[in-house]
């Protein structure tokens, strides 16, 4: 019919420029008859009249054409669309008939798992599944769940999506909770605002998924395959990720909250302002994910996770345990870090600049060529910890306990160590101009080759402290030096 309304507006447009070149053409003889300038200007202002109604006409024709196409294609589509809906509710009508034929006459319900009537009622689901729209998909979930045909259960289910073929399947905003997906092929399926809760998909494929804004709490999805799957604004809380690959996947502003990531491959994935309080994320591979902004902060378990390469910038980690992890090149730039658990944790060439580490734990972390400019670590524990050649100027650790640790070639200008514990600190070669030191506690500690310019000893505790060949030392505390050189000789 369109192409119909096409040919016919095409020789319409043929027959009017048809009309306006004839017009046109005897014009033009007329006006050779008569060569005055007077007779031409008379001859031309009478053929302004037939021109610009010929004008008109081409114009009115082809709005009026313009708007009878825009009618007949409306109407076609609304036919397409009304005939394709009936069609729709012919299909589900028979369905539905069909497995009520299947329960009443066939004992379905009743029938073994290996049956010839559950093979069948389980392929004319899955196809019927490919046909209808989005609600009449409902009406066939709701009509499993209330015949009792279906159970998020594995193994339990008389009609079982288990190991099902749903490549590609458009189930947007449909409601498949409590429904058994294990182990199903559902990559590139749409399941946007789709309702999930309590669902299993456990080992299923769902690479390529989109899930964007779907409800998927208290789901099952261990062992699952979310290779770059868009979990975008999803409902994770409390779902079961353990041991599932989400590398590369969209997970931003994500719900996560109580779900369990243990051992999960998250690298890559975009993460940034997702919720992981209370989440389990121990052994998890977090390497190179995007994190800016999240919230992992109340109770977490990132214990021996690996978030190397991690962005983590202002994310909010406050009293998490992160123990054992592998944080070496992270971005934890104006990180919230207070109170958290980073004992033996590697964070070499981390940027923390800016990031709140007060009262944290840091015993024996690596944080060698670490960038910590402007951080706080008031009153944190660095005992023994790594920080060879890091970065802490303009830093605030005051009354922080450093005993044992390495500072050598650090940059510690104009850092805060007022009351530091600096015991038994190797500062061999650490820039420690303009720093504070007032109150601390410098016995047994290695100066040796530090640059202590513009830096007041008087008032510090260098017993046994060794600050031979220090640097710039200023001259007001030379008597100090004296006596610190004399002790270790």
């Amino acid at each position: 019919m369109i192409q119909k309304n096409v040919f016919w507006w095409a020789m319409q447009k043929k027959r009017v420029a048809l009309i306006i070149g004839v017009i046109v053409c005897i014009s033009f003889v007329v006006l050779l008859q008569y060569q005055t300038p007077k007779s031409l200007w008379a001859w031309t202002q009478l053929l302004i009249v037939p021109l610009v109604l010929a004008l008109g006409g081409f114009l009115l024709s082809y709005t009026v054409s313009k708007n009878e196409q825009e009618k007949t294609e409306h109407q076609y589509r609304n036919d397409h669309k009304i005939a394709r809906d009936k069609q729709r509710e012919d299909i589900l009508q028979t369905y539905l008939d069909h497995m009520s034929d299947l329960l009443l006459k066939e004992s379905l319900r009743i029938s073994q798992p290996d049956s010839e009537v559950r093979i069948v009622a389980r392929t004319r689901t899955i196809a019927v599944l490919r046909q209808l729209d989005a609600p009449r998909i409902n009406q066939v979930f709701s009509f499993l769940r209330e015949a009792k045909l279906v159970t998020a259960q594995q193994g339990e289910s008389v009609i079982s999506f288990s190991g099902a073929n749903m490549r590609g399947l458009d189930l947007k905003e449909c409601c498949a909770y409590e429904i058994d997906f294990s182990f199903a092929d559902l990559s590139e399926a749409n399941f946007s605002g789709a309702d999930l809760n309590l669902v299993n998909l456990r080992g299923a494929n769902m690479s390529g998924i989109d899930l964007n804004g779907a409800n998927l709490s208290q789901a099952d999805l261990s062992g699952a395959n979310l290779v770059g799957a868009n979990l975008c604004q999803a409902n994770l809380s409390g779902t079961d990720l353990s041991g599932t690959d989400l590398s590369g996947a969209d997970l931003n502003g994500a719900n996560l909250k109580l779900a369990d990531l243990s051992f999960s491959n998250l690298s890559r994935a975009g993460l940034i302002e997702a919720n992981f309080s209370f989440a389990n994320l121990n052994q998890a591979d977090l390497s190179e994910a995007r994190f800016s902004r999240a919230d992992l902060s109340r109770g977490h378990h990132l214990i021996e996770a690996n978030l190397s390469e991690a962005d983590l910038s202002g994310a909010n980690l406050s009293g998490v345990s992160l123990s054992g992890a592998d944080l070496s090149g992270a971005d934890l730039s104006g990180a919230d870090l207070s109170g958290a658990n980073l004992s033996d944790v590697s964070l070499s060439g981390a940027d923390l600049s800016g990031a709140n580490l007060s009262e944290a734990d840091l015993c024996r972390v690596d944080l060698s060529r670490a960038d910590l400019s402007r951080a706080n670590l008031r009153e944190s524990d660095l005992i023994e910890a790594n920080l060879s050649g890091a970065d802490l100027s303009k830093g605030d650790l005051c009354r922080v306990d450093l005993s044992g640790a390495d500072l050598s070639k650090a940059n510690l200008s104009e850092t805060n160590l007022h009351e530091a514990n600096l015991s038994r600190v190797n500062f061999s070669e650490a820039d420690l101009s303009f720093a504070d030191l007032s109150g601390a506690d410098l016995s047994e500690a290695n100066l040796s080759e530090a640059s202590l310019s513009e830096v007041s000893l008087s008032e510090v505790n260098l017993t046994d402290a060794k600050v031979s060949q220090a640097v710039n030392i200023s001259s007001e505390d030379q008597l100090g030096k004296a006596k610190a050189q004399s002790l270790v000789e």
